[in-house]
């Protein structure tokens, strides 16, 4: 994909950080679409996905899990070189905030514990290290202002691509296992009130 058709997926201030530490180490439409441009050719392939939106802001987030060399352009280090991800593969995990149709802020980590890689789900995701950096960016980024309601409502959506199934029983072909929970997010804290609910989808 060419630099100019990249730019366009990014607002023009956008960030790359580390998801542990919040350091930035890109900013900006121009060094993040030229970098990404030379990348090894091929599309990110997530091996499971957790979307996580609110009816009550135009903000939403993409935490994506994906296998060593799965993320081209992307490394433990943040936008990688061709070496790291040809040479060096980590799995990884992005999350991804958009506003406007545009992404604006992607945070990277390593995902060290491998649950991009298992049969985990929910139950394990929320016990994993970098969830409570994730649910510190969803609060950033989902909670209310002073001005607004005390408290956001938040849906969750784990897909995991690996795990699939006739779900319908119809012979209409398989669909992606997905569970989906929900919760409340303000400046100070988090809660889920429901338990996950284990579904399809197509």
């Amino acid at each position: 994909m060419g630099e100019a058709v990249l730019a366009q997926c990014f607002a023009s201030d956008v960030r790359i950080s580390n998801l542990s530490s919040g350091a930035a180490v890109a900013t900006g439409q121009k060094k993040v679409a030229s970098t990404l441009a030379k990348a090894p050719a091929g599309h990110p392939k997530a091996s499971k996905t957790v979307f996580v939106e609110s009816s009550g802001s135009a903000t939403s987030l993409v935490l994506g899990f994906f296998a060593p060399g799965e993320a081209p352009g992307f490394g433990p280090r943040g936008l990688a070189k061709s070496t790291d991800s040809c040479c060096n593969p980590r799995a990884l995990a992005l999350l991804m905030r958009t506003e406007g149709g545009r992404l604006n802020h992607v945070w990277f980590v390593e995902d060290r514990s491998g649950f991009g890689l298992g049969d985990g789900g929910h139950a394990e995701l929320v016990r994993l290290d970098l969830w409570a950096d994730v649910m510190a960016v969803v609060r950033e980024s989902l909670a209310p202002s002073a001005v607004d309601a005390c408290v956001r409502h938040v849906t969750f959506h784990l897909n995991h691509y690996a795990v699939s199934s006739d779900g319908l029983g119809l012979g209409l072909g398989e669909t992606s296992a997905c569970e989906t929970w929900y919760g409340e997010v303000s400046k100070e804290a988090d809660h889920y009130f429901a338990n996950p609910k284990a579904s399809t989808s197509s």
